[in-house]
């Protein structure tokens, strides 16, 4: 169903643009990026015991396939966006989708202010907003993946530049398309406010700054309980298969637990500096974000259920050297996120601080061939506490990876 649905826009796009009415312009583009991971330390050959999906990651996968429809007419425009993949399993699913209007500006010191509704791009700090096929390393660093998963969310959204400064204001609701709970839903009727501003300055014809500083406000959604009923256990404490009244407990019912809401906020700060050294390109970038309560897929958040607020903080630097002969790019990034800065562990009778952190160097070597294919291998160093030592004290769960990665734009 699927590939035929692809097929038939592929049969019917010339003649599509045949029959559009005047002034209607119609653009087509996408891209599509093959993985091949040739080492994963924590790929095994076994069954997640809850999901009974694969632990295998040494393996050949679609990691995206993205097809961008476009449309504009005078000032309106309108973008539908689709993704297959089988990261798990075969998926196709939308990625954005949004109708836009552009206001021409009066002069040349800045561009078009656009509005859009739809399913659009958050507007927060620097990876959250990079494009997966502008995006060097292979994916987003651990903070924006945990804090914004999916990075596109259902809303409305402004966006302007002028002379030297830009700004995105937006108007969101429910969770991000990569939420670990209600992707793309809204168990509560409030809303969300992200915003970004920023600047972008040539300080000298072959050094260009940009800078930003941006913000979040909303509310979070914890679930209720239903009543329970009393319930009669048996437990064979002896193993002779007797019913006996020392072995009979009963479990008293609760009462039904409504749901409720929590505050979340999130700050960042983000900069990079482009610097042009014919025969090269020096990029140097980095971010950093505040939050609380805002882990929305790697620890989520819920203050309500464990009774106390969750802080978060990450942020990641990355040098990259592009432009190099026969156009290559060499590149390192390092990251780091704090999901819970309050996080403890059991110690004996006594709880003590426990780091929750995790942390990845990356390292980036990669070639365009014909502009449209790009190659790149890119080594993991992995960091985390998912694992236990001899001692049972939280310690890194081996999880270096090698990734090999072919993409091509069109």
């Amino acid at each position: 169903m699927r590939g035929a649905l692809l097929a038939a826009l592929c049969v019917t796009w010339p003649a599509l643009g045949q029959s559009l009415p005047a002034g209607v312009k119609l653009g087509l583009s996408g891209f599509v990026q093959v993985d091949a991971t040739l080492l994963d330390q924590a790929s095994q050959d076994e069954l997640d015991p809850a999901s009974r999906e694969p632990l295998n990651t040494e393996r050949v996968d679609l990691r995206r396939a993205h097809l961008r429809l476009e449309a504009r007419r005078s000032f309106l425009g309108a973008a539908f966006e689709l993704d297959a993949n089988t990261v798990a399993g075969p998926a196709l699913r939308v990625i954005a989708a949004e109708l836009n209007a552009r206001l021409p500006s009066d002069d040349d010191s800045g561009s078009p202010l656009t509005m859009a509704a739809g399913l659009v791009r958050i507007p927060f700090g620097l990876e959250t907003r990079e494009l997966d096929p502008q995006r060097p390393f292979l994916e987003q660093a651990s903070a924006p993946r945990a804090l914004f998963p999916g990075s596109y969310q259902l809303g409305a959204v402004a966006r302007g530049r002028w002379q030297w400064l830009e700004g995105e204001l937006a108007v969101l609701s429910g969770e991000p398309s990569g939420a670990a709970a209600y992707a793309l839903q809204a168990p509560q009727h409030a809303l969300e406010f992200a915003g970004r501003g920023g600047i972008i300055v040539d300080v000298h014809p072959r050094v260009q700054l940009s800078a930003g500083l941006s913000g979040l406000e909303g509310a979070g959604f914890h679930a209720g309980t239903p009543t329970t009923k009393d319930q009669l256990v048996w437990r064979d404490a002896n193993g002779d298969g007797i019913v006996q009244l020392p072995e009979i407990q009963v479990i008293p019912g609760t009462a039904a637990e409504p749901s409720g809401t929590f505050r979340r906020f999130a700050l960042g700060a983000d900069a990079s500096v482009r610097v042009a050294l014919p025969p090269c390109t020096v990029l140097l970038a980095g971010e950093a974000v505040w939050a609380k309560n805002l882990d929305r897929a790697l620890y989520p958040a819920d203050p309500v259920a464990t009774g106390r607020d969750q802080r978060e903080r990450g942020y990641s630097a990355r040098l990259l050297v592009s432009e190099l002969p026969l156009h290559t790019s060499l590149g390192v990034r390092v990251d780091r996120y704090d999901p819970d800065a309050d996080a403890s562990d059991a110690n004996g009778a006594a709880r003590v601080p426990f780091d929750a952190s995790v942390s990845t160097w990356a390292f980036l070597a990669s070639i365009r061939l014909e502009q449209a294919l790009r190659l790149v291998v890119e080594y993991d160093r992995n960091h985390n506490a998912f694992g236990r030592g001899p001692d049972g004290a939280p310690a890194s769960l081996a999880s270096d990876a090698l990734t090999l990665r072919a993409e091509v734009t069109f």
